[in-house]
C-alpha cells in the first residue's frame, strides 16, 4: 500500500471522455473529467485524498501531512497565559493579604505633636536584596551583589517594611522603609517613607538613598533613582574614580536634556 502511494501520484483527467467512476484504468486519461486513476480504478479526487491521508501518517514522517500538524500541541495558549502573570523571584512572601480582609491605613506616619506614635500593623524584615543588571547600575550590580549577599549573611544589613494597615497584592495600606526605630522622627513621620529606600553597602559603610521609589509587591521589584554625583562624593576618595567609571547617569531630573541621576532596580525579598 505505502510504496504504491509514494510512486503513484493521482493526476486529474483533462479529457471530457473516459471511463466512469469505479471503472478500471491505467492512466488518468482513461477516466472521465473530474476523476483520477488510483489503484487501477477511476475515483473522485476527494475519495483518493481521504484514502491517502492515513497511509501517509503511517509512514511516521513527522515532517509532512495534515495529521502531524493537527496533532502538534499549540505551545502558546495556557503556557503563555500563565507566564503573563507576574510572580516574585523570592517565592512565597508575607505580603499577600487574604482577599476581602484588607485593613485601611490609619495614618500612623502622619505628623503628630506631643503624642505617642502608634505601632505599625506589621514589620516585615528584608531577607535579601539583589541589584538588577539594568539602567545606570548595570555594571555596578556585578560588584554590589556579592557585597549585599555577604552583608545579609553576616547580619550587617538591617532594613524592614513597616506597614500601616494591610499592604501587598490587593490591598493599598500605607508603608515605609526603615533601618531602625531611629528612622521614625519625633513627630511620628518617617525619615524615608515609601518613596525613599535606604540601601546600605557594608563594604563602603555607605547608605545610598534611592528616591522616587516604586515597589511592586507581586514581583518584589523596587525601582528608583539615585543622585549619582552625591553618591560618588560620599565615597572614600580612593573609590570615586572607579565609581565614576561604573555608575552611569541615565536620568535627567532638571530638564536640561543632560542625565545627572542614575536609575536602579532591586529585588527585595522579605523573611
Amino acid at each position: 500500500m505505502i510504496p504504491r502511494l509514494l510512486v503513484s501520484i493521482p493526476v486529474l483527467a483533462l479529457t471530457a471522455c473516459g471511463n466512469a467512476e469505479g471503472d478500471d484504468c491505467r492512466l488518468a486519461s482513461d477516466c472521465e473529467s473530474g476523476l483520477v486513476c488510483f489503484e487501477g480504478v477511476c475515483q473522485m479526487a476527494a475519495t483518493v485524498k481521504s484514502a491517502m491521508t492515513p497511509d501517509v501518517s503511517d509512514t511516521g514522517d513527522s515532517g509532512g501531512g495534515d495529521v502531524a500538524a493537527s496533532d502538534t500541541p499549540d505551545p502558546t495558549g495556557d503556557v503563555e497565559d500563565t507566564s503573563s502573570v507576574p510572580t516574585s523571584p523570592c517565592g512565597e512572601q508575607p505580603t499577600g493579604p487574604i482577599p476581602g480582609a484588607c485593613t485601611p491605613s490609619a495614618g500612623i506616619f502622619d505628623a503628630l505633636e506631643g503624642g505617642t506614635c502608634t505601632e505599625p500593623t506589621r514589620k516585615l524584615p528584608v531577607a535579601m536584596i539583589t541589584m538588577a543588571a539594568e539602567y545606570g547600575f548595570v555594571k555596578m550590580s556585578q560588584l554590589a551583589n556579592p557585597v549585599l549577599k555577604s552583608g545579609f549573611e553576616k547580619d550587617e544589613i538591617e532594613v524592614a517594611l513597616w506597614a500601616d494597615g494591610s499592604v501587598g497584592v490587593g490591598c493599598d495600606g500605607d508603608y515605609g522603609w526603615f533601618q531602625s526605630d531611629a528612622d521614625r522622627n519625633d513627630d511620628c513621620t518617617a525619615k524615608y517613607g515609601r518613596a525613599k529606600f535606604p540601601l546600605y553597602i557594608p563594604a563602603f559603610k555607605l547608605v545610598i538613598e534611592i528616591h522616587e521609589v516604586t515597589f511592586d509587591f507581586a514581583t518584589s521589584r523596587l525601582i528608583g533613582i539615585v543622585d549619582r554625583d552625591k553618591l560618588i562624593g560620599d565615597l572614600d576618595p580612593a573609590l570615586r574614580e572607579a565609581a565614576s567609571n561604573t555608575i552611569e547617569a541615565d536620568v535627567d531630573v532638571d530638564g536640561d536634556d543632560v542625565p545627572e541621576w542614575s536609575r536602579v532596580a532591586l529585588t527585595v525579598c522579605f523573611e
